[in-house]
């Protein structure tokens, strides 16, 4: 059975993950993640490059909450 989880950019709950341009998806034991690359978050932290999608630190799975994924997706900003 595939369920299909959307991981919200804002926390408006306690249950709400908080995540940027990501999104999960469990099909038995096969994990897909979708980042849309045409989407940025701006500038990272240390300026070095420009966030397009992450999952803001180590994060569970759909319906597997002992196994975790840590996300970053990026690109070099312009010097």
């Amino acid at each position: 059975m595939s369920k299909k989880y959307i991981l919200f950019l804002n926390k408006t709950h306690k249950e709400d993950i908080s995540m940027k341009n990501c999104e999960m998806k469990l099909n038995g034991n096969i994990l897909t993640i979708t980042v849309n690359i045409s989407k940025e978050f701006g500038v990272s932290s240390s300026g070095k490059s420009i966030i397009i999608g992450s999952t803001e630190g180590n994060v569970a799975i759909p319906e597997k909450e002992d196994i975790k994924i840590g996300l970053n997706v990026y690109r070099k900003a312009k010097d």
